[in-house]
């Protein structure tokens, strides 16, 4: 399916959209965007509506227990390298895929506006690049992906991950073979009350059951074990 797009944008640039390749129900559209002298680019913001039938959830890197589907005037999430990824997936009661949305750029901040426009019942879909300063360039590429599958929604999530690791930059690094071992942590058992013979008895089954690593995860760093701490 070709999704008609809309680029918002400051006269100064030029954006141009292509939908390079279409995979059965899923898209590819490629962003270019230039300008005639080397700028901070202003933002650019890339619009879509897409059909709301069969959609009761919203998940993201970032909603945690929150899978409420949200309106299009809200501020929506940013994505940037070191706070979640710039992807959306909604789908239905019973967890199929209706519609995933991942944006190529998961460095540099993008925000995500995804809600449901009470006017006409779609799914209007915003990503917004450059919200915050970008370095002076002339030209930036990026590609928005599309996945409409009729699959467990797991499953679209698990192929974008697939698509972000095909990419130089986010080549999954070495795994040493002793991360992949079983281990110990002692927040199920121990929580924020660290007793050190328990935690050594502990220590002693779980080697006899292949652990050979120990997480300290609580208790160790303050003598505040009422939760909540700073």
């Amino acid at each position: 399916m070709v999704h008609h797009i809309e680029a918002y944008h400051d006269s100064v640039l030029r954006v141009k959209l292509q939908n390079e390749c279409t995979d059965g129900d899923i898209s590819y559209v490629h962003v270019v965007i230039e300008s005639d002298v080397e700028i901070s680019f202003p933002q650019v913001q890339l619009a879509w509506h897409y059909p709301a039938v069969n959609i009761q959830a919203y998940w993201h890197p970032g909603s945690f227990r929150n899978k409420s589907l949200g309106v299009d005037w809200s501020k929506g999430f940013s994505s940037k390298g070191t706070v979640v990824a710039p992807v959306g997936c909604f789908l239905s009661s019973d967890g199929r895929n209706r519609l995933a949305i991942a944006y190529s750029n998961a460095i540099e901040t993008v925000n995500f506006n995804m809600g449901i426009r009470e006017e006409d019942g779609t799914i209007r879909c915003q990503i917004t690049l450059f919200s915050e300063p970008s370095k002076p360039m002339k030209r930036y590429e990026g590609t928005i992906r599309i996945d409409q599958r009729d699959i467990p929604f797991e499953q679209a999530i698990q192929a974008i991950s697939y698509w972000y690791e095909s990419m130089d930059a986010y080549r999954p690094c070495m795994i040493p073979k002793a991360a992949t071992f079983p281990m110990y942590s002692t927040w199920y058992s121990f929580h924020q009350e660290l007793v050190d013979k328990e935690i050594e008895e502990q220590c002693r089954m779980a080697k006899e059951i292949g652990c050979d690593t120990v997480i300290v995860d609580d208790g160790w760093q303050t003598t505040d074990n009422q939760r909540g701490y700073a």
